[in-house]
């Protein structure tokens, strides 16, 4: 499967950049959902549509919500009218620059277990260390 393709404006791509942001909201349906972002997918993070910055991750976690819809900045992307669920996206980033196009699909047993690289429970998976993310590509 392909990576997931993510275009986002400068400031949300920005906040994936700096760590402050892990999950991406999007409004659910055909293009956003539970099959489309599931778990273990390789995604891009791109700002904008250009090639020049780009990041890498994985989806890690997946939930279908309305709590994120009655926020401003929810009304400010999508406008008052979009009152459904958002897709709601959290994303690990790979700590180095890896190209994912052409890697093989991972298998569930191959998927990165993301909270064993956590230091305790309640930290963020901003970045996962490349080896636990990567792993089924060592010999």
């Amino acid at each position: 499967m392909k990576p997931l393709f993510i275009p986002l404006k400068t400031e949300f791509y920005e906040a994936f950049e700096n760590g402050t942001k892990d999950t991406e909201y999007r409004l659910y349906g055909p293009r956003w959902n539970e099959r489309t972002c599931a778990i273990g997918r390789e995604v891009v993070l791109s700002h904008g549509y250009g090639k020049k910055r780009r990041l890498r991750g994985v989806v890690v976690g997946f939930e279908a919500s309305h709590a994120p819809t009655c926020t401003d900045t929810w009304r400010k992307c999508y406008g008052d009218e979009s009152k459904g669920k958002a897709a709601c996206i959290r994303v690990a980033l790979v700590t180095a620059n890896v190209k994912l196009r052409g890697t093989p699909t991972m298998k569930p047993e191959q998927r990165p277990n993301v909270d064993a690289t956590r230091e305790h429970k309640n930290a963020s998976p901003r970045r996962v260390p490349l080896n636990a993310m990567l792993g089924f590509f060592s010999s």
